[in-house]
């Protein structure tokens, strides 16, 4: 377990439990956090709670001494707030939330909405006026 005066923990949930990393205070950024994994944080004393996002995190399940968090789908900047047991702010911390790898990439994405576009343009566009990113997305001449 954490004292106090450490520093906040983190790690990715399938990690080996010894290979925690330190949470830099804001202003600095935490970098290496990737959305739809899960990852925990290590508590520093009984009592105390860590809000992501405004929302407190749980546990994680069984005898442990950790919160579990997964960023859902989004990627960019997250901001993390560690309380002490009567409420008041020990710190916040930025989290650097990368986009999931397995997510398609935006040529490709392109390229699909060309040919949906070139096969039935109201799978598109349906029934609302087209915006401007999606003329442009569809207007961009072909490689």
């Amino acid at each position: 377990m954490l004292q106090e005066s450490d520093p906040l923990r983190w790690r990715p949930a399938e990690a080996q439990a010894t290979d925690w990393r330190p949470l830099e205070p804001a202003p600095a950024t935490n970098p290496g956090f990737i959305e739809a994994q899960r990852y925990v944080f290590q508590h520093p004393s009984p009592g105390w709670s860590l809000y992501i996002d405004d929302e407190p995190l749980g546990g994680v399940p069984g005898p442990s001494s950790s919160w579990e968090w997964r960023p859902g789908f989004f990627a960019g900047e997250i901001t993390a707030e560690l309380q002490r047991p009567n409420g008041v702010s020990a710190g916040l911390f930025l989290l650097d939330v990368a986009p999931n790898p397995d997510k398609i990439g935006q040529q490709f994405f392109a390229e699909m909405v060309r040919e949906l576009w070139d096969e039935d343009p109201t799978l598109v566009i349906g029934d609302e006026p087209a915006t401007t990113a999606t003329v442009s997305i569809i207007s961009r001449p072909r490689s």
